[in-house]
This record gives C-alpha cells, sequence and structure tokens, in this order.
C-alpha cells in the first residue's frame, strides 16, 4: 500500500489515506452515449453503448466487451449480468462475458423492464407487470391483471424484505398513488391526498425500510 497523504485532523480524530489499488478509467474510451450500471457493493460496472457492453471492474480495468445490442442491463445479486434484448429476450453472462443463462423470451410487448436481486419485471403495453421473480427459474414468468392506472415510476422490494416473503413491487401511477403488487395482489395505497403531481421516481433504501418519491412537481418525499 501507498501513503497518499500525511496525518490529517477529522473531529476529533487524526487519519491519513492510503492508496490501495489504483484506478484506470484514464485509460479507457468510453463512447457516448452510454449508460452505467453497477453491480452491488462496489463490484462491476456495465457500459451499455449502442452497439455493445462492456465490462468494468469498480477501479476501471476493462474485463470484457459483449458485442450484443441491448436495451437494458441489470445486475443480480450474485453479480450476473441481465441483458434485455429489443425483441424482449433476456439472457445472463457471469462477468467474463460468457453466457450462463441462454436466452429466454419475457414478452416481446414491454414498456420498460426493472431488475432487482435476482428478479426480473417488465411492463407491458397493455398495463400489466411480467414477473420472473428468480431468472434462474425463467419457466416461472407470470403477469398480473391489468393495472388499474397508467404507470408513472416502478421500484423493486426483495423478497427478504417483505412480510410474505414475496418479491413486491411498487408501481407510481398517474393519478398520484402507489401500487403494491406481487405475483397475486394489487393494492392500491389510496395516496392522492398526499402527492399533489404523478410520482415520476421510485427508489428503495438498501435496507428495505424506506422509499423515495419523486414526483412531477419536483418535490421529495420518503416514507416508510
Amino acid at each position: 500500500r501507498k501513503k497518499m497523504d500525511t496525518w490529517q485532523l477529522l473531529g476529533e480524530s487524526q487519519y491519513r489515506k492510503w492508496e490501495v489499488y489504483g484506478m484506470h478509467w484514464d485509460n479507457e474510451d468510453i463512447r457516448i452515449p452510454y449508460s452505467i450500471r453497477g453491480a452491488q457493493n462496489g463490484g462491476a460496472l456495465a457500459v451499455k453503448n449502442e452497439n455493445d457492453v462492456t465490462i468494468y471492474s469498480g477501479a476501471g480495468q476493462k474485463l470484457v466487451t459483449v458485442n450484443m445490442q441491448v436495451v437494458e442491463t441489470g445486475w443480480t445479486e450474485d453479480e450476473e449480468l441481465v441483458l434485455v434484448f429489443n425483441d424482449g429476450q433476456v439472457c445472463v453472462l457471469n462477468i467474463r462475458g460468457e453466457v450462463i443463462i441462454p436466452k429466454f423470451m419475457l414478452g416481446h410487448d414491454l414498456e420498460t423492464v426493472e431488475i432487482c436481486g435476482h428478479a426480473l419485471i417488465g411492463l407491458t403495453r397493455h398495463m400489466t407487470l411480467r414477473i420472473c421473480a428468480d431468472v434462474k427459474k425463467k419457466d416461472k414468468i407470470i403477469e398480473t391483471n391489468r393495472l388499474p392506472s397508467e404507470v408513472s415510476a416502478l421500484a423493486l422490494l426483495a423478497p427478504k424484505f417483505t412480510s410474505s416473503g414475496r418479491l413486491e413491487i411498487f408501481v407510481g401511477t398517474a393519478d398520484h398513488s402507489i401500487l403494491v403488487v406481487d405475483t397475486f395482489t394489487i393494492e392500491d395505497q389510496l395516496l392522492q391526498s398526499r402527492f399533489a403531481a404523478p410520482i415520476i421516481q421510485l427508489a428503495i433504501a438498501p435496507n428495505g425500510r424506506f422509499v423515495a418519491c419523486y414526483t412531477a412537481a419536483g418535490l421529495l418525499t420518503v416514507m416508510s
């Protein structure tokens, strides 16, 4: 390890920095436009460009480039990369770019896709949710009934945080409320009086205890 600085005062404590490993981003040519998805706990990064996906270590070292045109990427809890294609097919790679789960069909009529833990959720053009609770059990895909209102945001709550032990999907709606959806039920939280505008972004805390709601009016509300 390399010392980065002399001792410094932080409150009543002294500290100094050590370089644990070097960063490699300055050596990489990342093309624009691109999108980035990071694995949990400082793991690998997937950079999606128009014609390929490149996997980097957290320090910016290129691991592999996969020549696939995809519309969405995301990481499972096991640091496996989920790729969603324009035709609604899905496959899963390891961090070396090797296919570990071959292509399977989630649906050709998808509007948007969310990935969380081992789960994969697709919102269809018919306002239903297609739920694959575990990409390793791709033959068990369930489709919900039509949602009662137009969808404006999605977020997923992992089964380990739910009282039912099932994956729950938080759905922001155009009528200013939130639906909580699982494989069996759709429950409206009746929050119209709390929000003056539709919720356009939802984010659930890593401990599963809080949900942040950002509305079209520019207001952020955090709820338990």
